[in-house]
């Protein structure tokens, strides 16, 4: 496993008329020498290789979800458990904010976005900034991106963690840019982390939840809502919450904030969301899939959501092919890590 990222230390050069320096990241390729042997003259062939790569190169796990919900711990489990397995991975790092990171990433966007610098030089907010510095390091996506089919032999699994600013993934550009720029080249899923602590309040959960459906259908990829911490939070209750519709209303209207009404009306709205996408339980730490039950009672001729939440060790989740997106081609790949194991349905 490398210690030492593949990622480039940031370059300042001057522009013309003006002293603002250049932010955009370059990445360093160990492989330059083989870029320039000659061009490709048939586009018949570009197209062949790019086939290829799609087919047979390593699944992309890009793990989201809200500040604070154990995105970093459970990227450094299934980083570990992955590698115990004999599985290669390459970790890509694209939170510029972070001190200190748990696993040893490839390619980390610190060494090519000085976040500080991004906030004197702007005069922005940490906030600001660090959708500043995704946007920079954005423009020079390509080149992680050919650094990742360079290592495709020799890759079974890439990790991508990203920054709690969810924003990212939910209205920004960059994070369509590179999220696309993955799915176009790679077999990529979408792993949503959901606080299993922080969803005990119904609106809390709603709340996530609307992010989570907000950043499925921007990027239309196949989605798995983990929840996370469920060693020190029984996440019984939140599940239940998505899975029964009138045991969620009951919660809503036992909670007497102005916020009840709307609550309401948007829970029954994401009804459709919850059947579409898949829901595991997970401790970020070691990884150990939790095995959920709960009861489940509806309202006289009312359907609820399908369930996807009652998980025994082992487990295997295989994602529904009712996304927003119309597939070109399927292609089957399992990703195994110990008791969390999930297949999905991927662009061929």
């Amino acid at each position: 496993m490398p210690s030492r990222t593949e990622g480039s230390a940031l370059h300042a050069k001057q522009q013309s008329g003006s002293d603002l320096p250049s932010e955009a990241p370059e990445l360093r390729s160990d492989m330059q020498s083989e870029r320039s042997s000659g061009a490709k003259t048939e586009s018949s062939d570009t197209e062949a290789a790019a086939d290829v790569t799609r087919r047979h190169g390593p699944l992309v796990l890009i793990v989201t979800g809200m500040a604070g919900s154990g995105k970093s711990t459970l990227v450094k489990a299934m980083d570990t458990q992955l590698r115990s397995e004999g599985k290669r991975v390459y970790i890509v790092n694209l939170d510029p904010a972070v001190s200190l990171l748990p696993f040893s990433p490839n390619v980390d966007i610190r060494d090519s976005v000085e976040y500080k610098r991004v906030m004197q030089h702007y005069k922005l907010g940490p906030n600001g900034a660090i959708m500043t510095a995704l946007n920079l390091f954005a423009t020079k996506f390509g080149s992680l991106l050919h650094l990742l089919q360079q290592r495709s032999s020799s890759t079974d699994v890439v990790l991508i963690d990203t920054p709690g600013q969810i924003e990212v993934f939910t209205w920004s550009a960059s994070g369509a840019l590179m999220t696309e720029a993955l799915a176009t080249t790679f077999p990529t899923a979408l792993v949503y982390a959901v606080d299993a602590c922080r969803s005990k309040s119904p609106n809390t959960l709603l709340s996530n939840m609307v992010h989570a459906c907000s950043v499925l259908y921007r990027h239309k990829l196949p989605f798995l809502a983990a929840f996370t911490k469920v060693d020190a939070e029984d996440p019984a209750l939140p599940l239940q919450w998505m899975m029964d519709y009138d045991a969620f209303q009951e919660a809503l209207l036992a909670d007497d904030r102005y916020m009840g009404s709307l609550g309401r009306s948007t829970a029954l709205a994401l009804c459709g969301f919850y059947e579409t996408i898949e829901t595991i339980c997970v401790s970020s730490v070691t990884l150990q899939v939790r095995h959920v039950t709960y009861s489940r009672e509806r309202g006289e001729g009312r359907q609820g959501p399908r369930g996807g939440a009652l998980l025994s060790d082992n487990c295997e989740c295989s994602s529904s092919s009712n996304y927003p997106t119309a597939w070109r081609g399927v292609q089957r790949r399992t990703v195994a890590t110990g008791t969390f194991a999930c297949r999905h349905t991927f662009r061929a």
